[in-house]
């Protein structure tokens, strides 16, 4: 009963923590909706004239500092750009010269070893001096080639000194190539001598005078060089020096912008803080006035700021004032409400009490219906059992009858059939019998033989005699005589034999006739009287298995009757059943309601109690305003 009651509460409990979340989820489902709403209405506010609001102080503000961050960023990116266009420009224009002049040196240096080998190959094959003379003039294109890059890169450069520089190297250049074809001529016409003069002279001063003009040109490149690494830095000195004023004026501009910020916005929002904290800490300590409004004069978005706080106190005044008057009504009211749930809980609760006791009495009631209707199965079962076990016994019976009349007739039929054969046995008997003492016959003839053979014999003999006397002419007579005599002797002996094996035949049969005789009258006189001991028996089985049928059947028709039985009796106990079952889940039913009421006035009772703390609290905090 304990731990029915147990239960019941702890089920209670659980449906009020349910009932709890529920409240709790519309609630905050309500107050979703209603932020959704305050969400979606638009709050329109008067407009503020552009030129006083915060959003154009903000706005000029950042304006200004990009303004100044753009001049000072291009002013020093322009700077960096003509530096590195400048020294990417004059470092590939001098990479470019330095490889057209070593070009250029090395087609002067080929075509002079080209005509000292043309000057060598003098008295040679005329075809290699025709390569030779091809080499060299392509080595006096390439070399023209070159001469003209660099004369378009020097005009690049716009530097005089270089540019007659370069007119002086291909002026030797040329006059190398000139003599030559001079060397090739002499060459040809034979002059020797004069070829080597000026492969040994003059070619060799135009080399040394183009090699002096490329050293010139080289130091020349490295003055160019020099001179634009101090250009480049002293325009990086003032790049730096544009940067670096930027910066600074750029961190004046945005102090400038930070003091007028602080001054038009952070200062005016502080005196609003600070007044709002006053009317505060009033409240707090229990001197709140809530006449005082917020005082700031300001023609921007901050106006409506002060116009909401002070909307705010003047609602928040005429609140204090209603709830000052409410609160005495609320507590008086409260009281009244919370005796009457008193007296309502205690009713309820002994009313719970009451329907779970009735449940635990039902409850018993259903586990002893239920017992029953357990052990009335189990003698359904065994009446089952009985029935089964009957008709089993009853086909048992059936059969056993089937067998019985089965053995009566087997038993009769065998005996009839072998009284037939016992009677054509006892004539075959006699038959043999009589056959039998036929054997005696053969002791006659076997005797008849062996007087043959004597005769037989003495006919030999007397042959013999014969044919001794005859001599000679009746020695073949003789050989007869012996072999009828040999034959006679064969015959007595066969003749013996045979009288003694017909002997132990006659003996043999003798014995089995009186044997078979011994059997058929065993057969007539013990076979046949178990036969008829046979068809009685089967004739008492008959009858027996009879009885015993009308037994099973008598059996069966009580067991019959006795299933129906119990059949009613579980109809009606499951009828009980579900009647305690049904009256059950109504008093629970009524008992789960009772603790619900129970509770809810619980929770009434505790809803007020906190209304009560509430007003209290109401009476307290209202009392902090001194002035309302």
């Amino acid at each position: 009963m304990f731990k029915k009651n147990k239960a019941t509460k702890e089920k209670a409990n659980h449906v009020n923590k349910q009932k709890k979340v529920k409240a709790e989820k519309k609630t905050n489902k309500s107050v979703k909706t209603k932020s959704r709403g305050v969400k979606e209405e638009k709050i329109k506010l008067p407009k503020v004239g552009f030129t006083h609001s915060m959003l154009s102080l903000i706005l000029s503000t950042n304006i200004f500092l990009f303004c100044v961050f753009a001049v000072v960023m291009t002013i020093t990116n322009v700077q960096l750009d003509t530096i590195t266009d400048k020294a990417s420009r004059l470092m590939i224009v001098t990479t470019n010269l330095q490889k057209s002049e070593r070009m250029v040196s090395v087609s002067l240096r080929d075509a002079y070893a080209n005509s000292y080998a043309y000057y060598a190959n003098a008295r040679g094959r005329a075809g290699t001096r025709q390569y030779l003379s091809t080499l060299i003039k392509k080595d006096k294109e390439q070399k023209d080639q070159y001469f003209e890059r660099m004369k378009r890169q020097y005009e690049n450069l716009e530097d005089q000194s270089s540019q007659k520089l370069i007119v002086t190297m291909k002026e030797m250049s040329d006059s190398l190539f000139d003599q030559i074809e001079t060397v090739k001529t002499n060459v040809d016409n034979g002059d020797l001598d004069t070829a080597k003069a000026y492969l040994d002279t003059n070619m060799l001063n135009s080399q040394q005078g183009y090699n002096n003009a490329a050293e010139k040109l080289q130091k020349g490149l490295d003055i160019m060089l020099m001179k634009s690494q101090k250009s480049m830095q002293t325009m990086r000195e003032t790049a730096l020096f544009l940067g670096i004023a930027g910066v600074v004026v750029f961190l004046i501009c945005l102090a400038v912008s930070m003091l007028l910020s602080y001054r038009l916005i952070v200062y005016r929002i502080s005196r609003m803080a600070g007044q709002l904290n006053r009317m505060i800490d009033e409240i707090n300590s229990g001197h709140g006035d809530l006449t005082k409004r917020i005082s700031l004069k300001t023609k921007s978005e901050l106006k409506f700021i002060r116009d909401g706080i002070n909307g705010f106190i003047e609602a928040l005044q005429n609140v204090m004032s209603s709830v000052k008057g409410g609160t005495v009504l609320l507590n008086d009211a409260t009281d009244k409400v919370t005796q009457r749930i008193r007296k309502a809980n205690e009713n309820v609760t002994s009313t719970s009490a009451a329907l779970q006791e009735l449940s635990a009495s039902m409850q018993e009631v259903s586990n002893s219906v239920a017992g029953i209707s357990t052990k009335l199965e189990e003698v359904k079962a065994a009446a089952m059992v009985m029935h089964d076990m009957t008709e089993e016994g009853n086909e048992a019976s059936n059969s056993i009858k089937g067998e019985a009349d089965s053995i009566k007739e087997a038993a009769a039929h065998k005996k009839e059939e072998t009284g037939t054969r016992m009677q054509t046995l006892s004539s075959v008997l006699e038959e043999s019998v009589q056959n039998a003492e036929k054997v005696s016959l053969i002791n006659e003839l076997t005797n008849d033989i062996l007087e043959i053979a004597d005769e037989t014999n003495l006919l030999s003999l007397n042959a013999s005699i014969e044919a001794a006397r005859a001599g000679e002419a009746g020695r073949g007579f003789a050989v007869v005589a012996s072999e009828i005599s040999n034959l006679a002797e064969n015959s007595r002996q066969t003749a013996g034999k045979i009288q003694n094996i017909s002997t132990e035949v006659t003996a043999a049969v003798k014995s089995l006739s009186e044997n078979a005789m011994q059997v058929v009258s065993f057969i007539n006189t013990t076979v046949l009287a178990d036969y008829d001991a046979f068809v009685d028996t089967g004739s008492k089985y008959e009858f027996t298995s009879d009885i015993i049928a009308g037994l099973l059947n008598g059996f069966m028709s009580s067991a019959d009757e006795l299933n129906a039985i119990v059949a009613n009796m579980s109809d009606s106990v499951e009828e009980i059943i579900s009647a305690v079952e049904e009256s059950s889940r109504a008093i629970e039913m009524s008992a789960e309601n009772s603790s619900e009421i129970v509770t809810e006035f619980t929770e009434i009772g505790a809803a007020m109690e906190e209304n009560s703390e509430v007003a209290l609290r109401l009476d307290e905090n209202t009392r902090r305003f001194e002035l309302v």
